[in-house]
């Protein structure tokens, strides 16, 4: 059994599936990756229906304890990526209906 998939994984599934070539269904995930990663560094949410909503949020700077020496580090503001699952992708998840 295979922990995680990688993106070749991926895209074999995904050819398989569509009947398509694997170079196609290659050019289709990187396609969608690169919406996505436009999408969000512009701020704007992306729902994909059937699967859930990607978002950013900012982060402010705050201070952490460094795990290491014990003393207080300032970290500085950043952006947050998001995903919240849909409910029909829970429910098939968890059914393991996918």
């Amino acid at each position: 059994m295979v922990d995680g998939w990688r993106i070749a994984v991926v895209v074999e599934y995904v050819a398989e599936f569509a009947g398509i070539p694997k170079g196609t269904a290659a050019a289709a995930i990187a396609g969608i990756c690169s919406a996505l990663r436009v999408a969000l560094s512009e701020g704007r949410k992306v729902t994909i229906y059937g699967l859930g909503t990607f978002k950013t949020r900012r982060r402010g700077a705050r201070m952490v304890r460094s795990v290491h020496r014990g003393i207080p580090i300032k970290t500085k503001p950043g952006l947050k990526v998001l995903f919240k699952p849909s409910r029909l992708f829970m429910a098939r998840v968890t059914r393991g209906q996918i």
